[in-house]
């Protein structure tokens, strides 16, 4: 358990700081807090208090010798570790001394937790809700734990712990800084009691001005009422802050910005009592695990943050609302350490002042804040003032002087003044006065007073930009200005320190000041009516300035110096409020002589917390702008370069331009590079042959949009930031070159095929490229037209089977790399080629059944058969054309196509031309066979011309082998009607007839005769069976010879004659 239960709110570790009044010395001093005087009842009934727990505790560390509670966890290491060795040695009276002695150290961690659980208890009430007594009592005790006389010094504390805190986190002495932000929590909450107490006593004295019915009410209902009107004007304020908030969130991207100030104004409503939404705790602390997830995103984490979310974490836990908004308030100014949106609301406001003042004379209340500016107005416009003591803790009070009264003067409605050294003024106020109010019915004319905000504000780094910027705004329009310059008796310091700061701010304001003191007239407050006040200046001349040397070479001071101590001679301007009377000064003002074209003479400048403070932004805002493009959050590029440029544009200092600018160079060339990157990613891609994948196209895609997206950053980038276009260009550019390459390739090549698809999938996304994709398809479709398609018809008109199957075949090879991107077309000129092949082929079928439908075919009708059949015979032994052929119709059927059924391979259309010829010849076979069956052995003399028809289509190729059968059945048909007639004719020659008719003889020799030409089919046929019958006749002669030698010729024999 750490010492987060020790400090003087009973919630932080007290910081041993290097300070007199800061640093805490004991362990005693580093136990007490404010809690002190909180009681609780132990188990017994008995009553301790805080106190007394953290007296035991350091009584405890001090027998220990333990310097406080940072040590005991290491304490008790080495004890344990002491106790085992000691066992190990059998040394049993010394391990058991060292026991007792971790005893101790445990019940020192006791103690601590039960301090923490205690104090935590007692802190889980706002400071809201205290009793005054409870809250001065703490206020007492808190000033006297950090040994502060004047809370003047509290505010001063909390800077320099500030600081130690930056140097110590930027050493890395994350150790140091820890002790150092528990001792600046310290100081806030003493810093916010004093406000609270300060606020009631101001309701308190505001209230003795009521009627005496307030005197007799009970001291319930007087308290009752005080709080009720502290209640309302505080809660009206608090409103007028969260709709400021509200109206921040309205157009601020989601972002640990936005999600701080939506904590912030739920706890803030929870405070108002007027939540309309009431959020759950869960949901609270979803909304805190976001925050700090955006905090790690924005990496924007450091070790004071990482206290913050700690001390958020218990505040919420112990519902303690009015600390919570204390925290996230912290929290969002060290997020965003300025409130850009209330620098241009107070810049607006002082626009309208400017408005107001414009073209007239004024006169400018300067001073440092605190010096009484407000109240001096007050008392310039002739309002009755009065003195008023609030008591901010016992014995302790600080004066304050208001108005008595009601309000005259409507101007001085936004003067408002504070009993701290606090600025209330956030913006300049003129405020005009009525001489005739003042000197009476014969005084005319009037001044226009203005009440400025201090310079070095302690309202915030947004007042005083403001008030260095506005300011000089509205003052550049002015007729001319008078200076009323305030020198607070409170501020005057043992070395003149106040004079000090008011001439540098008076030389900071008008360079060359030594030409303008005819413009300045010095009132000084709060000094005590016995102080001699030029007297006092003389003093501080002669003691201080004229023996330091360091003072004396400020030419500032010494220029002021003498300037107050010359007009001071015989009139200094006390200025006195309450018992005073403004005529005095008002005359002086009145016949002050003017600086006249202040747009040229003044200047302002800010404090050096400003200044750091603005750095500080800066530095912000470039580290969240990177953050945010690392993250590529446009939406938070563009609201911190917005507000970026806003701040450069009030500002107008070198330093934020530079910084502006480098995030502007940053932006610029991070984004070009990213594009670099995108690009040359997408154009390896492209030229590799795996292709574009729908990732590719996403990312590409994704790089685009984006691109697109913070084309609203132009408006900062001019033409330094790259547009979305180049993106789309670079595809262009790639792909035109890819294209020019693959002019050379077949169109089947697969890089073609991936480019083609690369080009279809971009088009898809970027519609930008869909014009540019279609006319590379129209290329490409020109492309396959002119080489494959153009000269198909010809092709086939002059039979160039093979040609035509390398066509089919390279067409077949492009349509999985052309087809989806020609629609279609190269499939349907694939089908168109194949079908008018075939259609080619299927033509000489057709062709052939007019020739024969002829009864003759002439030697030309032959040839033209043979002609188509050799075609259509190599058209079929064309492998390559027959495999194309095959595989269409295989891809025809797998497509379950109907018309397949009327697709003939070359085969088929080959053997069915065969057939008809086939059949054509066994037609005439037919007629042949019909002839004899008419007219039998007479038809020997008509088949000679059928078979010369038969044997002319024999000549075909393949016909001969198909019709040898049927024609020599044919011809042995015709052959057995020749024997029919040779049987004739050797019957007329029948030896054993005594008479032969020779003229049937006679006309069967001659029908055989006329098969002479059988001899050319079956040789020798002829010639046999007319020898034969020669032979016949021959010996049919002989024995006519031999009977005609054995007739008697002679006389005797008269009938042989």
């Amino acid at each position: 358990m750490d010492q987060s239960s020790n400090s003087i709110f009973g919630d932080n570790k007290s910081s041993p700081n290097s300070t007199v009044h800061e640093q805490v010395n004991s362990s005693n001093k580093k136990n007490e807090n404010l809690s002190t005087t909180a009681v609780y009842i132990s188990m017994d009934g008995k009553k301790f208090e805080l106190r007394e727990l953290e007296n035991r505790l350091k009584s405890t560390l001090e027998k220990c010798k333990i310097k406080d509670m940072t040590h005991v966890p290491e304490r008790m290491k080495r004890t344990e570790e002491r106790i085992e060795q000691y066992e190990d040695e059998n040394r049993n009276e010394e391990a058991d001394k060292e026991r007792r002695y971790h005893n101790e150290l445990k019940q020192l961690q006791v103690l601590n937790e039960e301090i923490a659980s205690k104090t935590a208890v007692f802190l889980s009430k706002t400071i809201n809700k205290l009793g005054s007594s409870e809250l001065e009592n703490r206020l007492k005790y808190g000033l006297e734990r950090c040994k502060i006389k004047d809370l003047a010094e509290v505010t001063e504390r909390i800077k320099r712990t500030e600081k130690r805190i930056e140097q110590y986190e930027d050493e890395g002495r994350t150790d140091k800084a820890k002790q150092e932000m528990d001792y600046l929590r310290d100081l806030e909450q003493l810093q916010r009691i004093t406000d609270e107490i300060v606020l009631r006593k101001s309701a308190q004295t505001t209230s003795n001005n009521d009627d005496e019915l307030n005197q007799k009410m009970c001291v319930e209902e007087i308290v009752e009422n005080l709080d009720q009107r502290r209640t309302f004007h505080e809660q009206e304020n608090k409103r007028a802050d969260q709709k400021k908030l509200f109206d921040d969130l309205v157009h601020m991207p989601c972002c640990a910005e936005k999600t701080t100030i939506e904590l912030l104004t739920h706890f803030q409503q929870r405070l108002l009592e007027d939540c309309i939404v009431e959020k759950t705790p869960d949901s609270i602390t979803v909304k805190l695990e976001k925050l700090q997830d955006q905090v790690q995103r924005e990496e924007l984490f450091s070790e004071r943050i990482k206290t913050y979310f700690q001390d958020l974490n218990r505040t919420i836990h112990n519902e303690d609302c009015s600390s919570t908004v204390h925290i996230l308030s912290k929290l969002l100014k060290k997020i965003r350490p300025l409130d850009l949106q209330e620098l241009q609301r107070l810049i607006e406001k002082t626009k309208k002042a400017a408005a107001l003042i414009s073209d007239k004379d004024i006169i400018l209340l300067v001073g440092i804040t605190g010096s009484g500016k407000s109240t001096t107005i007050q008392f310039l416009t002739g309002a009755k003032m009065k003195d008023t003591l609030i008591e901010i803790a016992p014995g302790k009070f600080l004066e304050h002087i208001t108005i008595d009264g009601p309000v005259k003067n409507v101007g001085l409605n936004s003067v408002t003044s504070s009993p701290l050294s606090k600025s209330e003024t956030r913006y300049i106020v003129p405020v005009t006065v009525q001489l005739q109010g003042v000197f009476g019915q014969h005084e005319t004319g009037e001044i226009i007073l203005c009440d400025a905000p201090g310079f070095g504000d302690t309202a915030g780094p947004e007042v005083d930009i403001a008030n260095s910027v506005g300011v000089m705004e509205a003052l550049k329009n002015c007729k001319s200005v008078k200076i009323l310059a305030l020198s607070s008796y409170r501020s005057l310091g043992d070395r003149g320190q106040g004079i000090q700061k008011l001439a540098h701010l008076l030389i900071n304001m008008i360079p060359g000041i030594e030409d303008r003191l005819y413009g300045i007239c010095y009132g000084f407050t709060k000094y005590p009516l016995t102080t001699d006040i030029h007297a006092l200046l003389v003093d501080i001349k002669n003691s201080k300035l004229d023996v330091d040397p360091i003072l004396r070479s400020d030419r500032a001071f010494v220029t002021v110096l003498i300037d107050m101590i010359d007009k001071t001679k015989h009139d200094a301007e006390k200025i006195d409020p309450i018992h005073g009377n403004p005529k005095s000064l008002i005359k002086k003002l009145k016949h002050l002589y003017g600086i006249y074209y202040p747009e040229e003479v003044f200047r302002f400048s800010m404090s050096d917390e400003t200044q750091n403070t603005i750095l500080d932004q800066i530095q912000k805002y470039k580290l969240s702008i990177m953050c945010a493009l690392k993250c590529k959050d446009t939406d938070l590029v563009i609201y911190y370069l917005k507000n970026f440029k806003v701040l450069n544009d009030f500002i107008k200092q070198n330093s934020v331009r530079d910084a502006y600018e480098d995030s502007i160079r940053f932006l610029s060339e991070n984004i070009e590079q990213y594009c670099t990157d995108m690009m040359r990613k997408f154009n390896r891609t492209v030229a590799s042959q795996d292709g574009l994948t729908d990732e590719d196209i996403r990312e590409y895609k994704t790089a685009h949009d984006y691109i697109q997206q913070i084309q609203s950053l132009r408006e900062h980038l001019g033409s330094k930031l790259v547009s979305a276009e180049i993106l789309i260009e670079n595809i262009l550019s790639e792909f035109e070159k890819r294209n020019f390459m693959l002019k050379e390739q077949a169109l089947y090549s697969s890089s073609i095929g991936i480019y083609l698809n690369n080009f279809h999938l971009l088009q898809n996304s970027f519609k930008q490229l869909e014009s540019h994709y279609i006319k590379t398809c129209k290329d490409f479709a020109d492309r396959f037209e002119s080489t494959l398609i153009q000269s198909v018809p010809e092709l086939i008109s002059t039979n160039e089977f093979k040609q035509i199957a390398e066509r089919i075949f390279v067409i077949s090879k492009c349509s999985p790399v052309l087809n989806h991107h020609l629609n279609g077309k190269v499939e349907e000129n694939y089908h168109d080629i194949i079908k008018l092949i075939l259609q080619h082929l299927n033509s000489f079928s057709e062709k052939v059944n007019s020739l024969l439908i002829k009864i003759t075919l002439s030697n030309s009708d032959i040839e033209i058969l043979q002609n188509y059949m050799i075609l259509l015979k190599t058209a079929k032994e064309t492998s390559s054309l027959q495999d194309q052929i095959s595989k269409y119709i295989e891809i025809m059927k797998l497509k379950d196509n109907i018309s397949i059924q009327t697709i003939k391979d070359l085969n088929k259309i080959y053997d069915e031309f065969i057939i008809k010829i086939i059949k054509y010849f066994n037609e005439i076979n037919l007629r042949i066979k019909e002839l004899f069956e008419k007219n039998g052995k007479h038809a020997l003399e008509d088949v000679e011309q059928l078979v010369i028809q038969m044997e002319m289509i024999r000549t075909l190729p393949e016909i001969e082998s198909k019709t040898t059968r049927t024609f020599y059945h044919s011809i042995q048909n015709i052959r057995g009607y020749m024997q029919q007639w040779q049987r004739d004719a050797e019957l007329l020659l029948d030896y054993q007839s005594e008479v032969i008719n020779f003229v049937p003889l006679k006309r069967s020799l001659l029908r055989l005769k006329k098969t002479e030409w059988i001899d050319r089919i079956c040789p020798g046929t002829y010639d046999s069976m007319m020898r034969h019958i020669r032979e016949e006749l021959e010996e049919h002669a002989d024995q006519l010879e031999h009977r005609l030698k054995k007739l008697d010729f002679s006389l005797k024999c008269p009938q042989n004659i």
